[in-house]
């Protein structure tokens, strides 16, 4: 009875094991193939790119984030409160300087996919 149990087990692994693959996203161009396969071509045209998008989008340092006050000595309601709110003005203050730099980024790097892209440069799903 176990023998059998195993039997029908290898069985529906081998079955099921060419069933299953692997996707992923590669970098593929009509010219030269994919990127894996001709990398120097790919890291040229990357290198321009990134260059192209500097120019436009330099780099720039994070912002400097301003440190919260400190509440733990506010006392009564007034107090706390007033505190509690110069803590959320200089929390929100902190997330829009980082939004706007991630937005920054974000730009450079929408620039380095275009020009891939005006470059024949393709992102394809395959499977392995």
């Amino acid at each position: 009875m176990k023998g059998n149990y195993f039997i029908a087990i290898s069985l529906l692994i081998l079955i099921a094991l060419p069933l299953t693959s692997c996707k992923t996203n590669k970098s593929y161009n009509p010219a030269y193939g994919f990127a894996d396969a001709n990398p120097t071509a790919y890291n040229n045209d990357l290198s321009m790119c990134r260059q192209e998008a500097m120019r436009v989008y330099p780099a720039i340092s994070p912002p400097q984030l301003q440190p919260l006050p400190d509440c733990s000595q506010a006392r009564g309601i007034t107090l706390a409160g007033m505190c509690g709110s110069q803590q959320a003005a200089v929390s929100r203050m902190n997330e829009q300087a980082m939004n706007e730099y991630k937005r920054y980024n974000d730009s450079r790097s929408m620039a380095i996919n275009s020009c891939m892209s005006q470059r024949g440069w393709r992102i394809v799903t395959v499977e392995e």
